[in-house]
């Protein structure tokens, strides 16, 4: 008898290759195959009976040679590792280098059994399709010709204040609000219930928050607190903490999002989830801006202002690069217009509106804390109310007041005039620039000058420019 077959098995053996039939047992084809998204940048192929996965995460296109971190699990083995979910092999490959690709499916004959053809053609279909599918994402092409139709329903999160797949910003100054109001958002959203006045979610979404900052424990007292201020329930409300920028640990969070179906993310504070740079600013934010938009979430981010405009209400932008500006699809500035115990009344303002909706009116709302107190910390309820907004600016007065505007308004409030000291402290700049904001506002038609007798600067008729 031939070793690990029957007589019967030899005999069948033997005929069929007489009779020039036999063929080998056929390898098991894509239909046999799962493929999917798992992350960032990152696929998976199992088998359907659940045997094996093989996963191709760190996927990298933009190198002269695409390459790509390669897990295999098999967590039914004995030659996979317990301990480790029942990973059996993992490997950096180049996809464009197939000697790669043949040692692990090599290794993989050897561990798991099958061939080392069978493992090679699956590996080639995992690299393929997931490079077909990342090219996909991102190619975005149509073409028009005529007349377009009518687009049908723009989808929202938020009616008229947030689309799906675009990214808001709240910024504003530290203890301004910001993170209770989109705490207060986020469980609208989860519930599908209006939480804060005006702000409509179109129904109830799997929403996630990414924390840079605050704490599992903050978290906690204020989701407790708006639930039983407002009477809702959460539906899908997932929370991970962070500690690296979001660039490093895409992946991760990219895995986290798909295992749970997050739709609507908050990330805060936005400048602990990106890279340090000592280069061009404006990379690390394309950067952050590029792992949301492949993970194809809705995102609401926190970010905070520069020093100098803390106690601003007219700030226009988040702090740091302009990128911030440019790449978010809309965004609101947070800042507090009175406060007690127990109450604090925020305004929102529309500092960029989304494309296809209009500026916002600036919006107060009310947001009241019980106990005024709170024992061991811990608020009991937490409700937001609309409210009115003190000096609400019209439509016509929505444009921000430059440096140079506001250099020349302060000069003609101070009869006596200001120092360069006093003008760098109202304005919040170096001592160094206020020459040249006075000199942009003489450009402007805003006449000042310095007097140098006094020591001062001073609006004038005169044309004269003085130190």
């Amino acid at each position: 008898m031939t070793a690990g077959l029957s007589d019967e098995e030899v005999n069948d053996w033997t005929q069929e290759e007489a009779d020039g039939a036999w063929e080998p047992d056929p390898p098991d084809a894509p239909s046999d195959w799962k493929f999917s998204k798992s992350g960032f940048r990152a696929f998976s192929l199992s088998a359907s009976d659940g045997s094996w996965r093989i996963e191709l995460s760190q996927l990298d296109v933009n190198g002269r040679e695409p390459a790509g971190l390669v897990d295999v699990y098999a967590p039914f083995m004995g030659a996979a590792f317990e301990d480790l979910d029942g990973q059996v092999v993992s490997r950096v490959v180049s996809i464009s280098r197939g000697r790669a690709i043949d040692e692990i499916a090599k290794a993989l004959e050897t561990r798991l059994g099958a061939s080392q053809t069978d493992w090679g053609r699956r590996l080639d279909y995992l690299c393929l399709r997931s490079m077909r599918e990342l090219h996909a994402s991102s190619a975005g092409e149509t073409s028009f010709t005529g007349r377009p139709p009518r687009p049908g329903t723009i989808a929202e999160v938020f009616v008229g204040r947030i689309r799906v797949g675009r990214t808001c910003s709240l910024f504003g100054p530290g203890s301004a609000g910001k993170t209770t109001l989109a705490a207060g958002l986020m469980v609208s959203a989860s519930s599908g219930r209006v939480v804060i006045p005006g702000w409509v979610p179109t129904r109830a979404f799997n929403v996630g928050v990414l924390d840079y900052d605050e704490g599992e424990a903050e978290e906690e007292v204020r989701l407790h607190a708006i639930c039983e201020g407002h009477g809702v329930s959460l539906g899908n409300y997932q929370y991970k903490r962070a500690v690296r920028p979001l660039a490093e640990c895409a992946n991760e969070v990219g895995r986290w999002i798909v295992d749970n179906g997050i739709e609507l993310l908050l990330a805060s504070p936005v400048n602990r989830a990106l890279r340090a740079t000592s280069g061009d600013p404006g990379g690390p934010v394309f950067e952050l801006y590029e792992a949301l938009r492949e993970f194809g979430t809705t995102n609401i981010l926190i970010d905070h202002v520069v020093g100098a405009a803390l106690d601003r209400k007219d700030v226009a932008r988040e702090y740091g690069s302009v990128a911030k500006r440019d790449a978010a699809r809309g965004s609101y500035s947070v800042y507090m217009q009175s406060e007690q115990p127990g109450s604090r009344v925020v305004v929102l303002r529309n500092t960029k509106p989304d494309a296809l909706a209009p500026r916002r009116a600036p919006q107060a709302i009310r947001v009241e804390f019980d106990p005024p107190i709170p024992k061991n910390g811990i608020y009991e309820r937490i409700t937001f109310h609309e409210d009115a907004v003190e000096d609400a600016m019209t439509d016509g007065d929505q444009r921000t007041e430059t440096q140079p505007e506001r250099f020349f308004r302060f000069l003609m409030s101070n009869d006596l005039g200001l120092s360069t000291k006093a003008a760098s402290a109202l304005l919040g700049v170096p001592a160094g620039r206020i020459r040249d904001i006075a000199r942009l506002a003489r450009n402007a038609g805003h006449p000042t000058r310095f007097d140098k007798e006094r020591g001062v600067w001073v609006t004038t008729t005169s044309t004269e420019a003085g130190a």
